[in-house]
């Protein structure tokens, strides 16, 4: 029995949290923005709708990001859905189409926010810095 459960694929959850895992420098992350605009764009002229498209790898893009400077990926959920509370909260005194604009720019001015902020020159606890070589490299 402990030979089937060693010799089989890893379940698909894992293989989900191992593209979490991690870090992105700002480099990186601003070349990764960048592919997703343009791919972005791409959907958009394709009739799809944007929001839904890019919403499950700039998540992925971010918690990377986050880890980077030390931060839980769960902060990228929250600063996500962040602004659509604000804007959920507001609807009784305003109409979206009035608050859509305001909401844009704090999601903007959290992607600008999150590629310029420097990350640990160090390993921290999700992982040594980008870039930087690996134990087995340096002392081999």
């Amino acid at each position: 029995m402990t030979e089937q459960i060693i010799g089989t694929e890893r379940p698909r959850r894992a293989k989900f949290a191992a593209a979490l895992h991690g870090r992105y420098n700002r480099k990186y992350y601003w070349a990764m923005l960048g592919a997703l605009c343009l791919a972005g764009v791409v959907i958009r002229l394709m009739g799809g709708h944007l929001g839904y498209a890019m919403s499950g790898p700039m998540m992925f893009v971010m918690v990377r990001r986050l880890h980077d400077f030390n931060r839980t990926g769960w902060w990228a959920l929250a600063l996500t859905l962040g602004p659509v509370a604000l804007m959920l909260a507001l609807a009784p005194f305003a109409p979206p189409t009035t608050t859509a604009p305001f909401i844009a720019l704090i999601a903007l001015v959290w992607l600008v926010w999150l590629g310029c902020i420097p990350g640990d020159p160090n390993e921290n606890r999700f992982g040594p810095a980008p870039g930087a070589p690996d134990l087995d490299e340096v002392f081999s």
